[in-house]
């Protein structure tokens, strides 16, 4: 399973490893080597959350 969803300037793609863990990988366009890899917190329907830190990632398909 995977989602992934871009704008003009931002990627966001979530996907399942092997294990069963939800992943967000997202970040600017331009800097690809700057993106953030963090485990999925919650999963509810069509709506993924993760946090890096104080800043919390809301996906929602």
């Amino acid at each position: 399973m995977s989602f992934y969803v871009e704008t003009a300037n931002f990627f966001v793609n979530i996907c399942r490893r092997p294990n069963g863990q939800l992943i967000y990988i997202g970040g600017q366009k331009n800097r690809p080597e700057n993106a953030i890899k963090i485990p999925v917190i919650t999963e509810e329907g069509t709506e993924y959350v993760a946090e890096d830190g104080n800043t919390t990632y809301i996906f929602i398909n």
